[in-house]
């Protein structure tokens, strides 16, 4: 039973090295201006050291992590150090940090959920908008159709007008 939990925890180990290889590539290819990426991606780095025992390299992709100005990361970063710290048996300073984490993760909610309401109220006024969009497309159209009926009828009004006066004139002058 030992060694096939050792042996669990052996490929835990080489996934997560072969995660923090994957990592640091991505960190490679990225231009170095993008650093809300590598920041993010900083917050998984701590993750995973934290899942190997590599405490102090987790504290310090922790502290590259905390600096990244996305509330998100700062987040994760502080969540993953709290399962950090308590894997090292420093319960207050997980704790702390877990309580941190609460923080960040309610702004974050509050964020999304802010940005959802402005999304549907910007969403609202665009269907809104469409519709009083059509409702004049349909008045301009409908203007347009009595405008040509109108045309229609003062062409067809002259028409039999001057048919009128042609028959009458013919008329007029067969009879002098």
């Amino acid at each position: 039973l030992k060694d096939k939990l050792v042996g669990i925890e052996a490929k835990a180990n080489t996934r997560n090295i072969c995660k923090l290889a994957y990592i640091d590539k991505a960190i490679g290819l990225r231009p170095r201006k993008d650093t809300l990426a590598i920041l993010g991606l900083y917050a998984d780095k701590v993750d995973l050291f934290g899942k190997l025992g590599q405490y102090d390299s987790a504290y310090h992709y922790f502290r590259k992590a905390v600096a990244s100005p996305n509330l998100a990361t700062q987040a994760d970063a502080y969540n993953h150090m709290s399962g950090a710290y308590y894997k090292m048996g420093r319960c207050n300073e997980a704790y702390s940090l877990l309580l941190r984490f609460t923080e960040l993760a309610d702004s974050v909610r509050k964020q999304r959920h802010t940005a959802e309401v402005i999304a549907l109220q910007e969403l609202y006024k665009h269907e809104q908008l469409s519709v009083e969009n059509l409702y004049w497309r349909t008045q301009a159209a409908e203007r347009q159709s009595n405008v040509y009926l109108m045309a229609t009828l003062s062409l067809l009004s002259l028409w039999i007008a001057s048919t009128i006066y042609f028959f009458y004139w013919r008329n007029r002058r067969r009879l002098v």
